[in-house]
């Protein structure tokens, strides 16, 4: 029999009835029972041979949250024992084989809603022929001494990081004046070496004893502070600082922990702001920024020199929101208003234009920025922002718009002009076609029938350039398939396919089904991509076209392994009058139009266009999207 004081019981009942459920010696019962209640031990005793806990006490269930007739087995403890801990203990209980018998460990509970920590401390038990057989002794639930440490450890640490993280001056100081701690930023402003400090006097570098006074203010003969005085670096400068005093107990002795401030950088912040101040007022001064502040519920108003410089008012002028208003002219004055309330009510940003005559009748454009300034229940609770003068702008955008209005017009005559020599011309080119010609003449004729084809697409591209500007292009929507838009594109692209020896294929994945749109402009959209395709690719190469019908859009890619796009164009490849930079010899022509149209007519049918490439000399893609009914609005 073994020689620990607790067995195996005869039955779980038994285990239940009895708070130790195996009994030693009556003389040790009580020792057993004393110590557990003192350490919050419970006992068991571990079967080597089968893994088995065969004996634990009432104490160790209740640790173990387990039923008075269960027992853990092995499958028990890979499910609520930590996998480190339980390879950890069976090491343990080999070591203990081979020595003194004695085993000690940590494990962790982990089965529950929350990890718990266990000491273990046993014996090894073995036969009459030495060979170990069980593992008894008792568990302690550390959990609370370990969460307790882990805080302490994390109450010191963060008590060390912040002395040495803080920008304050930190000293703990006895009643005698003797430095006793210190935090390393009071070393690096006196300019003493790290950990100098300790053992010294206060009086090294109280200039005024001030300090030696407020460490003696808990006996009522100094104030607590916070208080200005000076304090001496080691090279003898004098710097001012705000200190206060905190009294404690340090290793039984009363102690004062002085905090001070440096004043001497904060007297230097408050000059450079004065400066930094004085140098804004100039400057808005000087770019006739105004700035203002006003309170609607007050009608408090504050305005910089700015403001009067704008309006024309004699500085200093008192002038509220009725007043201010009261300079904007007629026409801007309601909308103004409005837009005012509004933003009152609900708004948060301000930006506005508008004009104001100042009092010597001059009218000038003032463009406004500003916020809404609003209290945690959403109350203004005042409008602050900056006006500045637009007016030479504002006449700058007018002659702007002036120039781009008789640009189009000019565009549109010129391109009516073009067009009308260009009937009789093809006229003339159809009677030549129909007589005999020779050989050189044939040729002839046909180069000057491609030729006017070029150019009456020019003219044509011209045309709805303008068109498309002065908004002067509407749709004649029918149902229309993208398949006989592209049919009529490729006929109309075939002889400068042929004469390039090009192949285009068309390949349609999914249903063709018809779409809301415009046949001819959709014509003239592929058409145009189709051109381009051919002319930026060589001789022989092969142009790709990709119909994805989707449910409510149809995707078209067209792809060509030509002159491909540089990157510096991709973004701006779809402006207008926009071309790629090429050498005479290799320009093939037009004005940049195309895909302007493209994207205007695409657009117009509620769609989208995109242009792809991997860089120049790497082909391109175009993909028209349009949807097969325009969205609403």
């Amino acid at each position: 029999m073994s020689s620990h004081p607790l067995h195996p019981p005869s039955s779980p009942a038994d285990a239940a009835a009895d708070p130790l459920v195996l009994v030693g010696p009556q003389r040790s019962r009580a020792w057993l029972e004393s110590a557990a209640r003192a350490t919050g031990a419970g006992f068991f005793t571990w079967d080597l041979r089968d893994g088995r806990i065969t004996a634990l006490d009432a104490r160790l269930r209740a640790m173990l949250a387990l039923g008075p007739d269960q027992l853990p087995d092995a499958q028990w403890l890979d499910l609520n024992v930590a996998s480190g801990d339980r390879q950890q203990l069976e090491t343990c209980v080999r070591e203990a084989a081979e020595s003194d018998g004695l085993i000690t460990a940590r494990l962790r509970l982990t089965g529950g809603q929350s990890t718990r920590d266990l000491e273990l401390r046993a014996t090894l038990e073995r036969d009459a022929q030495g060979e170990p057989f069980a593992v008894s002794g008792a568990l302690i639930d550390v959990t609370e001494q370990i969460e307790l440490r882990r805080r302490v450890r994390d109450s010191q640490a963060r008590f060390r990081t912040l002395m040495a993280t803080t920008l304050v001056n930190v000293l703990m100081v006895r009643a005698d004046g003797t430095i006793v701690g210190h935090n390393e930023q009071v070393c690096r402003y006196l300019g003493w070496d790290r950990g100098s400090l300790d053992g010294l006097h206060l009086a090294a570098f109280d200039a005024t004893g001030l300090l030696a006074a407020l460490v003696h203010g808990r006996d009522g003969q100094a104030p607590a502070g916070p208080v200005e005085t000076q304090v001496l670096t080691r090279d003898g400068a004098a710097r001012d600082v705000l200190v206060s005093a905190q009294y404690l107990d340090f290793d039984g002795a009363p102690c004062a922990l002085l905090v001070w401030v440096d004043l001497s950088r904060h007297r230097s912040s408050e000059r450079d702001v004065v400066e930094q101040q004085q140098r804004l007022r100039a400057a808005l001064i000087s770019g006739r920024m105004g700035t203002w502040e006003w309170e609607p519920a007050t009608g408090r108003t504050q305005w910089n020199e700015a403001m009067y410089l704008l309006t024309g008012l004699p500085p200093g002028e008192p002038v509220d929101a009725a007043g201010f208003l009261a300079l904007v002219v007629p026409e801007d004055r309601p909308g103004l208003e409005a837009y005012l309330a509004r933003l009152l009510e609900h708004g948060t940003d301000y930006e506005a234009e508008f004009r104001v005559r100042r009092p010597d009748g001059e009218v000038r454009w003032l463009a406004g920025k500003g916020a809404v300034m609003r209290d945690a229940d959403g109350v203004v609770r005042a409008m602050i922002g900056v006006n500045f003068d637009v007016t030479d702008r504002r006449a700058a955008l007018a002659k702007l718009q002036e120039a781009d209005r008789r640009k189009d017009e000019w565009l549109a005559m010129l391109a009516h002009e073009l067009r009308n020599p260009l009937a009789p011309m093809v006229n003339a080119v159809r009677l030549l076609q129909r007589g005999p010609l020779e050989a050189a003449q044939a040729m002839a004729v046909r180069l000057i029938d491609r030729q006017l084809a070029h150019v009456s697409h020019l003219v044509g591209d011209l045309l709805d350039a303008s068109r498309l500007t002065r908004g002067h292009i509407t749709l004649r929507r029918r149902p229309t398939e993208i398949a006989d838009a592209l049919d009529s594109a490729i006929e109309s692209v075939r002889p400068l396919i042929e004469a390039r020896q090009q192949r285009v294929t068309v390949v349609t994945e999914g249903q063709p089904r018809p779409i809301d749109a415009d046949p001819t402009r959709l014509a003239q959209v592929f058409t145009n991509l189709l051109h381009n395709a051919s002319k930026y690719s060589g001789a022989g190469d092969a142009i790709s076209i990709r119909v994805v019908e989707g449910e409510d859009s149809v995707r078209v890619e067209l792809r060509d392994p030509g002159e491909g796009i540089a990157p510096e164009l991709l973004p701006r490849v779809f402006d207008l009058f926009t071309q790629a930079e090429m050498s005479l010899e290799r320009a093939p022509g037009g004005l940049g139009i195309g895909l302007a149209l493209v994207k205007s007519l695409v657009e117009l049918h509620g769609g989208s266009v995109e242009a792809a490439s991997e860089g120049s000399g790497r082909g391109a893609c175009f993909a028209v999207t349009l949807p097969r009914r325009l969205a609403a609005g």
